[in-house]
């Protein structure tokens, strides 16, 4: 288990690494807080995006943080073309990609209970304390080591992804309001309902971590780059 854990790791980082590697140019980054800069994936392509000047989507907060034990987003993403107004409420989760663990991000999962909008299906919600530089955009190295939120939304055929600094979010009020689901707690489980409720989060938050996974191209000829000037 441990061996195919690993592999898919692997895989993914390898396959991220595919989508957006280049070389880093340095760029300044963004006030954090106050909003958060994204990308627009027209029919779900995704593309390289190198510069700070190609992230054309953006999601202006309104309100950020921890409820009554819940993860609560409220704001408008905005694109060149339209805007969606959107509520969050989500649960909260540890992340269980180890590579995050081991290298001391303190990575966590909000997966919806409730959202407001519903044209838009939220497809992932991921904090980090420190930042990865292996799984951020290329646009956004210079976020390394800074507390992040990346959130997917798929709107229509379209996918907005957006990856910043954020300012509004305690981690230690994430870890207290956190639950852990391991493989190794279903396999623990006596109880049918607890072991399919737990197989259920699971899920959940495995989906909300693999969230790109149905929309990489593996023919390396179908990979868009984003034109340089």
């Amino acid at each position: 288990m441990k061996g195919i854990l690993k592999n898919v790791l692997i895989t993914m980082i390898l396959l991220l690494t595919f989508i957006f590697f280049t070389n880093y140019v340095s760029t300044e980054a963004g006030e954090p807080g106050s909003s958060f800069k994204g990308v627009k994936y027209v029919n779900g392509r995704m593309h390289a995006v190198m510069e700070k000047e190609d992230l054309d989507a953006e999601f202006k907060v309104k309100h950020i943080g921890i409820e009554n034990g819940f993860f609560h987003l409220e704001g408008t993403a905005v694109n060149n073309e339209s805007e969606y107004e959107l509520a969050i409420e989500g649960e909260i989760y540890r992340s269980n990609i180890q590579l995050l663990l081991d290298d001391g991000v303190n990575p966590y999962v909000s997966v919806p209970k409730s959202n407001t909008n519903e044209s838009i299906e939220v497809l992932s919600i991921t904090l980090e304390e420190k930042a990865y530089k292996g799984l951020l955009l290329p646009a956004n190295y210079d976020l390394e080591g800074k507390n992040i939120i990346k959130m997917a939304l798929k709107v229509g055929s379209d996918l907005l992804y957006f990856e910043d600094e954020t300012e509004g979010i305690s981690f230690s009020e994430l870890a207290n309001h956190s639950e852990t689901v391991e493989r190794s707690d279903i396999e623990a489980a006596t109880n049918e309902d607890d072991k399919k409720q737990l197989e259920e989060k699971y899920e959940q938050i495995d989906r909300s971590e693999g969230w790109f996974f149905p929309y990489l191209d593996f023919n390396q000829n179908n990979v868009i780059k984003e034109p340089r000037n």
